[in-house]
């Protein structure tokens, strides 16, 4: 297996497992990276915000998750 497919595959397990736990997600994420954003997209979260990382200056992006 490959380890991007394997890094997925423990991450949504992960996920899935905090989803039991709890009645709602929120997470950061820089904007430029997609492959995160669209990872979490799949996954049920939805893009709250964007916002600038004052100590960065990149943008993030607010997600959340509800059940």
């Amino acid at each position: 297996m490959h380890t991007i497919l394997l890094i997925q595959v423990i991450g949504g397990k992960l996920i899935d497992f905090l989803k039991l736990k709890h009645d709602k997600l929120q997470l950061l994420v820089y904007e430029k990276n997609e492959a995160a954003i669209s990872f979490y997209q799949n996954r049920g979260f939805k893009l709250v915000k964007k916002e600038i990382d004052q100590e960065t200056g990149a943008a993030d992006c607010l997600m959340e998750w509800d059940a």
